[in-house]
This record gives C-alpha cells, structure tokens and sequence, in this order.
C-alpha cells in the first residue's frame, strides 16, 4: 500500500492538497509498480527545523518508509519542484541505485562507494535529480490542468 502523509505546523490546506496530490502523482511516474511505500512530508519553516539552509531534504527511515522535509517559506512552485526532486531520490533507493551505509559513512551509486563528505556539486546521484526534477513538476502542472 502507498501510504503518504502531510505534517508541520499551520500547512494551509491549498499547500497540502497541492503537495499530496504532487506527491502521489510522483510516485506514480518513478516507481508505477511498487506497492509498499510510506512517506511522511513534514512542511516547515527552515529556521525552526533541520533543513539548514536546503530547500527540501529526504531521509530513510526504515524499510520502504521515507521522511521528506519541505521548506515552506519557499513559493508553492519551489516547494513542488523540490517535492519532485526528493521523490526522484526515493525512486533510487528503492530501485536500489543508491544505497547507504551507514556503519561505514558512505553511499554506494550503482555500486561505487562515496563518502558522505562530498561537494555537493559533485555527488552523481543529484546530477539526476536536478536533470528530472523540472520535467516532473511540468508533467505534474499538466496533469492538474487537464
């Protein structure tokens, strides 16, 4: 079952719908036959959370389970392309591109290890992220004007 959830302190209910909607329409688009996958989208303002500065981050939490962390100071649009783009990291740890481990401090990208202290310009498995992210959110407008 996927299962995907909105938390934060006073999310208007246009930015929920928006970001629940484009959460599963994601999830459709990279991972369209997975049947097990729990994500928690937690909306906060970055000054009162741990997003330091980004604009949304991911973490695994467990097996098939995900916590997505959204800036919501950002404008709608921003929040939805960096919804995309942390979805697109989830579509690689389930389909087992990128892996961590943890007790070694590295990620292994399709199989080469990296350590967890890279340039962030220069971590492999962002370049698709940022490559995809745009694409998805238009598909995604595309598909909310039908």
């Amino acid at each position: 079952m996927i299962s995907i959830s909105i938390e934060g302190n006073d999310v208007d209910e246009y930015l929920e719908d928006c970001l629940l909607d484009a959460a599963y329409f994601f999830c459709t688009e990279l991972l369209p036959k997975h049947k097990k996958l729990e994500v928690d989208i937690i909306v906060e303002i970055d000054r009162e959370s741990k997003l330091e500065g980004y604009t949304g981050f991911v973490e695994k939490v467990g097996r098939h389970q995900y916590e997505i962390y959204i800036n919501k100071e950002q404008p709608l649009g921003t929040c939805i392309i960096s919804l995309a783009h942390e979805f697109i990291h989830i579509k690689q740890y389930e389909k087992g591109e990128l892996k961590m481990l943890e007790e070694q401090q590295k990620l292994l990208w399709f199989g080469k290890p990296y350590e967890y202290d890279r340039a962030y310009d220069d971590i492999p498995w962002e370049d698709e992220c940022f490559a995809k992210e745009n694409e998805l959110y238009y598909k995604w407008l595309v598909k909310i004007d039908k």
